[in-house]
């Protein structure tokens, strides 16, 4: 029987965009309408809506710590090369660093896909032969107890790579929950994506977190 073979530098993914959006006043809080010195005074009040996103960084030695991330952000490494079997995993940290609870929407979102070609002209669409998938956690232990080794990983990454959304419940100011994004090639993919020529496959993930503010009724003094 033939071998395969497969190069390292097959294929490669780059995540560049890191998108944090809020809404501001999506919802409202709305104060108590108070009678002072005979006199209907109406307020409407808008909670501080603030979300902030940090994605965890290597810094040697076992040791990690988390970085806020802006639109500039690379929290994958977009010089990594797939090849079967390779796997990559991110952490993130959603931090609810305003003043009232809010709902949030996490988003992966594909962008930019560049397709190659085989040696006998046949087109490699990046996301075709790439898994993926999102698991949250309420602290980084939780987390890391369902990512306990590279298996564990595989697991979660059962999806074909496509945009993902999940929406998330109430989460309060000063809170934070947790979030891995692993990527995974899995070992069954051959020759069919070992590209050739100077066209590299590749493709953009967008992380798009938009937060707004759960409904709430608060007494205004």
């Amino acid at each position: 029987m033939k071998r395969k073979t497969f190069t390292k530098t097959a294929l490669s993914i780059s995540i560049l965009l890191i998108l944090v959006w809020v809404i501001l006043g999506a919802t409202s809080t709305l104060a108590w309408f108070t009678d002072t010195s005979q006199k209907a005074v109406n307020t409407f009040v808008i909670g501080d809506v603030s979300v902030e996103l940090y994605h965890r960084v290597d810094q040697g030695n076992g040791h990690f710590v988390y970085e806020q991330v802006d639109e500039t952000t690379k929290i994958f490494d977009d010089e990594a090369l797939y090849e079967p079997g390779y796997t990559q995993t991110v952490y993130v940290k959603i931090k609810n660093a305003g003043n009232v609870d809010f709902d949030y929407r996490f988003s992966v979102i594909l962008d930019n896909w560049v397709d190659g070609k085989t040696e006998t002209g046949a087109v490699i669409h990046l996301p075709q032969y790439l898994k993926f998938g999102v698991v949250f956690g309420t602290n980084e232990a939780e987390l890391m107890q369902q990512i306990a080794d590279r298996h564990g990983a595989r697991n979660i990454a059962a999806n074909p790579l496509n945009s993902f959304a999940q929406h998330r419940h109430q989460l309060a100011p000063d809170a934070e929950e947790f979030a891995a994004i692993v990527v995974y090639m899995p070992e069954v993919v051959g020759n069919e994506a070992n590209y050739r020529g100077t066209q590299v496959p590749r493709v953009d993930l967008g992380v798009n977190v938009t937060a707004s503010q759960t409904g709430t009724i608060e007494q205004i003094p």
